[in-house]
């Protein structure tokens, strides 16, 4: 009901109250006519005047006092101006017509029923009568206080709406309970606390824009439905809340819980209850949820928000819709003592805010959907975690958990995952880069560092056992972690599956080129199988197993070992292919690499034998280098005018050697001043 409707509603209900306060009647009479009323105390079965009975179907009562009945009734209308009505148990009064209600009080053992339109309104309203019923319209308009003794049911027929000023709190109070079938409607800016009643709800709740619903006695809910507009809050403040089959909330509005406990009940043929809050969802942020047995099943199909300190207990949480934990909060704590949490393949958990602790000692987290770490600060998963699918990514936070994955795919997106203990990969796969700080044991599945490509760090232990883990990495050029990926671990790296390489946006490395896969601080183990893609130009790969990782090169026919150093002149200058890995290696330690005395055609074992200019001479206009050069190598001469860093290497002349001593000289009147010669690029 929208604004306008709802103050039309409260005025039409208002003018019919005092349309009939206006034409009391200044005697005491008793009537049988439709318009007869009942002015001071009376009883109606004594009350026998000439003319009729007690009132029947068809007449219309009007109460200003009180009266007490003694037997069932049937009316047209019961109109209560600051009256009280008091019935005998076991009696029935039907309302049928319309009738208005001012601070009334309606008490006794008997029950009470409408089947056609009632407005409440003043204080204070008390409903202390057995049963009331609403098989019609009941409104409560403008009514602060409402006091309820007894069992208000209002049935599948049947309506209930609260109307109220906004700033204006309506208060249901007493010992009683309004089980609700039907609809109840909080209408536009209404608020309505319920701090001792309990509500019971197997029907549905409509709360208009801004509408606040505040229920803390807890009741039973079977099959319920929320409608919730924007700003509208269905909160649930205390008390023990029975749950069976689903409660689904929808709206742009939120469904609250803060203190007290849920309980979702199996009975029957019931095997699994659910709760499905789309819209602004259920904000969990204190309380219980459970189940009613250990192996009982809740499934929330919407969307979930858990803060502040909460609990599940026994039973399974199944995660269709989506869930997020701590968000905008500091310390948030959910536990989960014997209960489980399985996160299907449609639903997506998230991990929030500055982060918190999700723990429970033997509970278990299961999932097989998505679930994103992305907290600021540490979030804290103490229980075990089975990955059976889907993705679990680490963004930005520190994550601490330790488990088992058997399916999906753990990835590092900067993130840093820890826990203290080792993770087992029996399927699935872990990727991206970041920092691993458990030991990460492989039985299975594929581990593949990098985003296409990257670096992952293991700040512990990494062991493959069989024959069946893979180790999948990309290679596009020669940075590590830029171009190519890599592994590094702090501890030892075990090595026993299966090596995967893929070559990025047909990259084509060069002879020589060396990728270090993996690094460190003690290499154990070989691959039983290595899976390298084709190379063109007779270049092949080789992968070398070091003390401290895996290096995979690209090999020639002439350099077989791809340490860029030719075989025969190896086997010619230093006897073997293994005394010399290449690189940066310099066997005879004059601080030139074995590479540039073989490209120099230098003595590998002579320190005295390195490039270098044997003598400078020069005529004031021209200078001459003498030097040893090798036949066919490119050299480069270089000059500036200082060696302070104001003045870069600037690019004289590049020759080639010829074999044996060489001379240089520049033309007349050329560059001068400091003089190089190096290698040329």
């Amino acid at each position: 009901m929208n604004k306008k409707s709802r103050w039309a509603t409260a005025e039409l209900g208002l003018a019919f109250l005092g349309l009939f306060l206006s034409s009391r009647a200044s005697a005491d009479f008793y009537s049988s006519a439709q318009d007869g009323s009942w002015h001071e105390s009376s009883t109606w079965s004594n009350a026998v005047p000439a003319g009729g009975g007690i009132p029947g179907a068809g007449d219309t009562a009007t109460l200003r006092h009180a009266v007490d009945a003694t037997q069932s009734v049937d009316l047209a209308a019961l109109n209560i101006d600051s009256g009280r009505l008091s019935s005998p148990t076991g009696s029935v009064f039907l309302m049928r017509g319309t009738g208005i209600w001012h601070a009334a009080t309606i008490q006794g053992g008997g029950e009470f029923r409408n089947e056609g339109r009632l407005i409440v309104t003043g204080a204070p309203s008390t409903l202390a009568i057995g049963t009331f019923r609403n098989e019609g319209e009941t409104e409560f308009v403008q009514t602060p206080s409402l006091d309820l003794n007894g069992q208000f049911l209002n049935t599948t027929q049947g309506v209930v709406q609260f109307h109220a000023p906004t700033g204006m709190s309506m208060v249901v109070g007493g010992t009683g309970a309004l089980h609700n079938a039907g609809n109840l409607v909080l209408g536009w800016g209404t608020t309505c606390s319920w701090p001792q009643a309990r509500f019971h709800n197997s029907g549905h709740v409509a709360l208009t824009t801004d509408a606040y619903f505040r229920a803390q006695s807890g009741g039973t809910w079977s099959n319920a439905s929320l409608g919730l507009k924007t700003g509208a809050v269905f909160h649930l403040a205390g008390g023990t809340n029975s749950v069976q089959g689903g409660l689904q909330a929808q709206g742009a509005g939120k469904m609250w819980m803060t203190t007290g406990q849920m309980t979702f009940v199996r009975s029957g043929t019931i095997t699994g209850t659910y709760l499905n809050a789309q819209g602004g969802g259920f904000h969990w942020q204190g309380g219980t949820i459970s189940a009613s047995v250990p192996n009982g099943e809740l499934y929330n199909q919407g969307q979930m928000y858990i803060a502040g300190t909460t609990q599940l207990l026994q039973g399974t949480l199944i995660n269709q819709g989506s869930m997020s934990f701590f968000k905008g909060t500091t310390d948030g704590v959910f536990q989960v003592a014997g209960g489980l949490i399985s996160n299907a393949p449609s639903g997506t958990i998230s991990f929030e805010g500055t982060g918190g602790r999700v723990q429970g000692s033997g509970s278990q987290l299961h999932n097989s959907g998505t679930v994103q770490f992305s907290a600021e600060g540490t979030t804290s998963v103490g229980m075990v975690y089975f990955q059976h699918g889907g993705t679990s990514t680490f963004s930005r936070s520190v994550v601490e958990l330790y488990g088992q994955m058997y399916g999906g795919w753990f990835l590092l997106a900067g993130g840093r995952w820890q826990g203290g203990q080792s993770f087992y990969v029996s399927g699935g796969g872990v990727g991206g880069s970041g920092q691993v700080a458990n030991n990460l044991h492989q039985e299975s599945g594929r581990l593949s560092p990098g985003s296409s490509p990257g670096k992952m760090e293991i700040d512990g232990t990494f062991l493959q056992t069989g024959a069946e883990p893979e180790l999948f990495m990309e290679i596009g050029g020669l940075v590590a972690g830029d171009d190519y990926d890599q592994i590094a671990v702090s501890s030892t790296g075990t090595v026993s599956g299966v090596l995967t390489v893929e070559l990025l946006d047909g990259y084509e490395p060069p002879a020589a080129a060396r990728f270090d896969l993996l690094l460190a601080a003690e290499r154990t183990g070989r691959f039983a199988e290595t899976n390298l893609p084709a190379l063109e130009g007779g270049r092949f790969w080789v992968v070398r197993y070091r003390e401290d990782g895996i290096q995979l090169r690209v090999a020639t026919p002439e350099d077989t070992d791809g340490d860029g150093l030719r075989d025969e002149w190896e086997r010619d200058r230093l006897g073997s292919l293994d005394d010399s890995d290449g690189g940066a290696d310099d066997f005879d330690e004059d601080g030139y690499s074995d590479h540039v005395e073989m490209i120099c055609d230098t003595d590998p074992k002579d320190p005295g034998d390195h490039l270098s200019i044997g003598r400078i001479e020069s005529d004031g206009e021209r200078e001459w280098i003498r030097m040893h050069t090798a036949s066919n190598v490119p050299y480069a001469v270089e000059a500036r005018e200082d060696l302070s860093d104001a003045h870069a290497w600037a690019p004289v002349d590049v020759f080639v050697g010829v074999g044996g001593e060489q001379v240089w000289t520049n033309a007349p009147g050329g560059q001068r001043g400091i003089l190089r010669v190096r290698l040329a690029p």
